[in-house]
């Protein structure tokens, strides 16, 4: 199974600037066509535009993408994650909803 380092960032918060070193800040928008985030990670998210990127050798291959996070109560997590398990076919239990090709991180936090 590919390993894929998944890296969430919430800008404009004390939060992402000040926890642990694995916290990765997504770069200035002037800078989104290049890399996102860490040229370590291979996917990113910056929750504070509700984008995505994919990276391949610390270049974006795909994005930014339009995505969705947690809604109020349900934040989404900001750090550095790894893939836990991938699954085609996944049906959300909470939300009784699809989500094909899931790929889950730690935690049950997952991304479709």
């Amino acid at each position: 199974m590919l390993a894929i380092t998944l890296a969430c960032a919430l800008l404009g918060t004390a939060t992402a600037a000040t926890a642990a070193p694995v916290l990765t800040a997504a770069a200035p928008a002037s800078a989104a066509k290049k890399v996102p985030c860490s040229t370590a990670v291979r996917a990113c998210v910056r929750l504070s535009t509700n984008q995505a990127w994919l990276l391949s050798d610390g270049k974006v291959v795909a994005g930014p993408v339009p995505i969705s996070h947690g809604r109020k109560g349900f934040a989404t997590p900001t750090g550095s994650f790894r893939v836990s398990f991938k699954n085609e076919d996944h049906v959300s239990s909470i939300y009784d909803q699809a989500m094909p090709y899931s790929v889950f991180f730690s935690g049950g936090i997952a991304w479709s």
